[in-house]
């Protein structure tokens, strides 16, 4: 069995970018999880196993803490503005744009398309109120 070394993996921020707006870089890892939407069916009413599961979407989310400059911050609330202006009950799909993030240790670079920003984040008061911690969704099926 080979052995995993801990110095073969990169922990190391990057340089986040969505719609072609620097908005800056985050503070450790990305954080990419994958979550699956299910919809179970059951033949029998009492039953608690599912018979058949189906998956009905798949949507990726990108989590990261943001050292933002001032003017990346000040674009970051301009998206949030333009997300916030339609109503409750708006379709966020219709905002969907490109997230690039460039990792500073690899030079790798990850694009998700179809991309939104969950319109819930924590903005870090203090020091110049350059943190921020955001939530972007990619959706595979809209």
């Amino acid at each position: 069995m080979h052995e995993v070394q801990r110095e073969q993996f990169t922990f190391g921020s990057g340089k986040v970018t969505y719609e072609g707006v620097f908005l800056g870089e985050s503070v450790g890892a990305v954080e990419v999880s994958r979550k699956a939407s299910i919809y179970e069916i059951k033949k029998e009413k009492i039953s608690i196993v599912a018979d058949c599961s189906i998956v009905t979407g798949i949507k990726l989310e990108i989590s990261m803490t943001l050292i933002a400059t001032d003017a990346s911050v000040e674009q970051f609330f301009n998206l949030q503005n333009l997300l916030l202006s339609p109503s409750i009950g708006s379709n966020l799909a219709d905002t969907a744009g490109e997230l690039v993030i460039q990792i500073d240790d690899t030079g790798e670079e990850h694009t998700f398309s179809n991309v939104v920003i969950d319109p819930g984040f924590k903005h870090h008061l203090g020091s110049e109120d350059r943190i921020i911690d955001v939530v972007f969704y990619s959706f595979s099926n809209s």
